[in-house]
C-alpha cells in the first residue's frame, strides 16, 4: 500500500506561482489547482481547474488504487495532460475561479447574447456593449 499524497504537496507548484515564484513547467506533468484560459481566440476567460482523485482506504489512510488527475474547463471534462501546457500560464485563486464560475452561469440565465455567455466564440468589440459597474 502507499501513502496519498498530502494536500500541501499536490498544491505546492500552484502556490509557488501564485506566490510569484516561477515553478518549473513540465508538459507530462500537470499540477493541481484553479486556472483560467480561453477556449476561443480572442473569447472571454473561463474557469478551469485540475485535481489528484484519491482513493483512500478508510481503515488504513492508505491508496486503495493510484492517484489520477482530472480537469474541467468551463464545466467540462478534459484531459489534464493535454491542457495543461495552456493552464500552467494562467493560474489563479480559488476565489477568482469561483468568480468566473458565476459571471459566467450569470451570464448564460440572463444576457445569452453577451461574450460571457458564448465563451467558444471571439468577442466582436464593435457589437459587444461594455460592462456595467
Amino acid at each position: 500500500m502507499r501513502k496519498p499524497t498530502p494536500t500541501n504537496e499536490q498544491y505546492a507548484w500552484h502556490t509557488a506561482a501564485l506566490a510569484g515564484f516561477k515553478p518549473e513547467i513540465h508538459n507530462d506533468d500537470p499540477q493541481p489547482g484553479w486556472y483560467r484560459t480561453k477556449i476561443a481566440r480572442g473569447g472571454v476567460w473561463v474557469p478551469a481547474q485540475i485535481w489528484l482523485e484519491q482513493d483512500i482506504d478508510p481503515s488504513t489512510g492508505q491508496l486503495a488504487d493510484d492517484e489520477r488527475y482530472y480537469c474541467i474547463v468551463n464545466g467540462q471534462s478534459k484531459d489534464p495532460h493535454a491542457q495543461w501546457h495552456w493552464l500552467a500560464a494562467e493560474p489563479i485563486t480559488e476565489d477568482e475561479f469561483d468568480y468566473l464560475t458565476e459571471i459566467l452561469a450569470w451570464a448564460a440565465a440572463h444576457e445569452p447574447d453577451s461574450p460571457e455567455a458564448n465563451p467558444d466564440h471571439a468577442v466582436d468589440w464593435f457589437t459587444s456593449s461594455l460592462p456595467d459597474f
